[in-house]
């Protein structure tokens, strides 16, 4: 069990990572945005509940560490 908490605890420091990449890119283009690194059991209602928590226009998905 400490192990999953680990390996989701460097996962989600691995996203917010690359993130702050993508945010920053953003900005700097003058796009606004909102982030927000969503952990669920079910991932897609997760996805929905945060989309209409933000109204959001756009969501974006890595997968894989990309």
């Amino acid at each position: 069990m400490s192990m999953a908490i680990q390996e989701v605890e460097t996962q989600r420091s691995k996203a917010k990572e690359i993130v702050e990449i993508v945010k920053k890119e953003a900005m700097e283009r003058k796009i606004d945005v909102e982030e927000e690194i969503v952990l669920s059991e079910e991932i897609e209602k997760g996805i929905l509940e945060s989309a209409k928590k933000h109204r959001a226009d756009l969501i974006i998905m890595g997968r894989r560490g990309k």
